[in-house]
């Protein structure tokens, strides 16, 4: 168990961390899709924190959901933090709840029961457990709690066509049965 003096030193820390990358991610270009890691190093903080490295991207996410099949505004804009964690020795480890609780609070505060959570997704995301929360905002990036699921074709527009329906390859021919 912490001392009083050790776990006020804990907070402080983590709050100055949480502070700057909020400060950083509001100043920062926005993030359109994929974008390559050498550029999103600046949003990545990796501390220390109860026996666990912890790396912690937070990052304003957009256009995702801007057009297309799911064309969707309440989904197309977020702040994305995603979490994993490291033994000492730098091996990955599994998801730490209570820290990733912990530093989702301080990061959106009364907005966390807002945060869309996602599981790993790619090959290095599973083994590396990555687990991603996304606060939705409205396009004055103020959060919002998204009033329809995120694959409706509800705002799609009236008579859109994927790639794959324009260009897809159609038969030479006919078989009758």
């Amino acid at each position: 168990m912490r001392s009083h003096a050790a776990e006020h030193r804990r907070q402080f820390r983590l709050q100055t961390i949480v502070r700057r990358a909020i400060t950083r991610a509001q100043r920062a270009e926005i993030s359109y899709g994929l974008t390559p890691w050498r550029q999103l190093r600046p949003y990545t903080w990796d501390f220390s924190l109860d026996g666990f490295w912890v790396r912690m991207m937070l990052t304003r996410d957009a256009g995702m959901h801007s057009e297309g099949w799911f064309k969707n505004p309440d989904y197309d804009r977020c702040f994305h933090c995603s979490l994993s964690y490291y033994h000492l020795d730098k091996t990955p480890a599994d998801q730490q709840r209570d820290i990733s609780r912990e530093l989702t609070a301080l990061l959106f505060g009364e907005n966390q029961r807002l945060l869309w959570i996602e599981g790993p997704f790619s090959k290095m995301g599973k083994k590396l457990d990555v687990y991603h929360y996304r606060l939705m905002c409205d396009a004055n990036w103020q959060p919002i709690q998204p009033r329809k699921e995120v694959y409706s074709t509800e705002f799609t527009a009236k008579g859109w066509r994927s790639f794959s329906e324009i260009h897809g390859r159609k038969p030479d021919f006919i078989m009758e049965p």
